[in-house]
């Protein structure tokens, strides 16, 4: 291989009806290929993980993306032909999917002084740790309901303070607002736990 960077490619398999690939891309002394990129991102075949636009990606960048099966030929016709090395990183997407669940399904069971503080949550998750929270720290810690998303879910707001005043300055922190938003939701918790345990 003569080019200074390695690309990595990983086969997966989803839940979705198509097979995705996921590739994790080094930035090249090469330019992000047009003949690679523009078909696919026309056709909406690629899902585009990180930087979140085309726009930022560029030499020196990492990128990822999720490619169906059935653009994966182009892809790898487009690595072949580059000559960049390319890996397998993950074999089976839907199978890490159903352990993550179950790891889920497991954090559900502990309470809150056993929930970790260090890991990404499910949406799940996070509603039991809002509710228990209110419910260990009633006088502190109050879980209204906003609305719904589109989809139909409630819309969940934590309120933290003590209840002497009826009129009080506020702070209001958004968390989570976009789909891939992972690390505003795990902030967020960190600083209500912080909050409350400084206010009790």
């Amino acid at each position: 291989m003569d080019r200074t960077t390695s690309r990595q490619l990983c086969q997966t398999h989803s839940s979705v009806s198509s097979q995705p690939w996921t590739s994790s891309l080094a930035g090249s002394d090469l330019p992000f290929p047009a003949k690679w990129r523009d078909p696919l991102l026309q056709r909406k075949q690629v899902d585009l993980w990180q930087p979140s636009s085309i726009s930022c990606v560029s030499e020196g960048t990492v990128t990822d993306v999720h490619i169906p099966q059935n653009a994966s030929r182009t892809l790898l016709a487009f690595l072949q032909e580059a000559r960049i090395q390319y890996k397998v990183l993950i074999e089976d997407l839907q199978k890490a999917v159903e352990n993550e669940k179950s790891s889920q399904t497991q954090r559900n069971r502990r309470s809150l002084s056993e929930y970790n503080y260090e890991v990404y949550h499910s949406l799940e998750d996070i509603q039991n740790w809002m509710h228990h929270l209110n419910q260990t720290q009633p006088g502190l810690v109050r879980v209204f309901s906003i609305g719904r998303s589109y989809e139909g879910r409630p819309l969940f707001i934590l309120q933290l303070g003590r209840k002497s005043r009826a009129y009080k300055r506020a702070v209001w922190i958004d968390c989570g607002i976009h789909a891939r938003e992972w690390i505003g939701p795990a902030f967020c918790q960190w600083f209500a736990r912080d909050v409350s345990e400084t206010l009790c």
